[in-house]
């Protein structure tokens, strides 16, 4: 691998980007566990409420919602990944610990 130290600014910049891609992924992960609960719950609402309706769309929302937390949570991960991968390849780390694209390409086919 060609030495590529010569980027080594570059390369905390992109690790500190990365850690902050990580964090918003762990912050993901907690919205999903406090939610968790919560989802498809609608008929906690009562007879009342199911008769008009309001369990049914409270199910679809909170599942919407769940959906979007995981593919945030997802797609926050695929981009920590990459970042690190680019900052290892820019220090010229050896490629087995950088995530090589086939390994990012599976992150984003979930």
């Amino acid at each position: 691998m060609t030495d590529r130290g010569s980027f080594n600014v570059q390369s905390e910049a992109l690790r500190r980007a990365a850690a902050m891609w990580a964090t918003a992924a762990t912050d993901m992960g907690k919205a999903l566990t406090e939610i968790g609960p919560g989802v498809g719950g609608g008929d906690s609402f009562g007879v009342l409420a199911g008769s008009s309706g309001v369990s049914g769309h409270y199910d679809e929302w909170s599942r919407e919602m769940q959906k979007a937390l995981q593919t945030g949570k997802s797609n926050f991960e695929y981009l920590d990944a990459a970042l690190v991968s680019t900052a290892n390849d820019y220090d010229g780390t050896d490629s087995t610990v950088a995530a090589d694209m086939q390994t990012l390409d599976r992150m984003i086919e979930q």
